[in-house]
């Protein structure tokens, strides 16, 4: 028996975006990366904000300065929504900081442009993928900025607009 075969569909959560029951309480939904709330269909709480995209560019700038050490990382959530119809592209402008570890695991950013949202998005952690872009499956793009370190100001820089959802030429 799989763990998630212990709650019942008819009387468990209702979960969104991947999320699924969580087996000692199935009321309670545990959430990808990116998602919170109740039902896996809120920003996480914290750091971050939802932003609307227009069909021109616009910037984003994260800064991530983690003064205090009661935690793992430091993290901010962003969700960039844009209207029915539409998808998001988002370009990397800059990020100074360039630190390669395996899975960007100390610090970087995750962006969920894939369409399996149960899956860790792209990380990046090097200056490098400045001018890439990347277009997202849906209306909705998490992005996650994240860190390690202690007392050190990392700062992200993105643009982001949305464009309609027919394929890229």
């Amino acid at each position: 028996m799989y763990i998630a075969d212990r709650c019942k569909s008819d009387t468990s959560a209702k979960c969104e975006n991947g999320g699924f029951p969580h087996p000692r309480d199935c009321s309670k939904c545990i959430c990808p990366r990116g998602y919170g709330g109740d039902q896996c269909n809120e920003r996480p709480p914290g750091c971050g904000e939802t932003l609307q995209a227009t069909s021109n560019w616009v910037t984003l700038t994260d800064m991530l300065d983690r003064q205090l050490s009661d935690g793992d990382y430091t993290e901010c959530n962003y969700w960039i929504e844009s209207p029915k119809g539409t998808v998001i592209e988002l370009q990397i402008v800059d990020y100074p900081w360039g630190y390669v570890s395996a899975g960007c695991s100390l610090a970087g950013f995750e962006i969920k442009s894939n369409k399996n949202q149960t899956a860790t998005g792209y990380r990046f952690c090097t200056p490098e993928v400045a001018g890439w872009v990347l277009r997202s499956h849906t209306n909705r793009l998490p992005v996650m900025t994240y860190s390690s370190y202690l007392y050190t100001l990392i700062t992200s820089v993105f643009q982001y607009r949305y464009v309609s959802a027919s394929p890229a030429s």
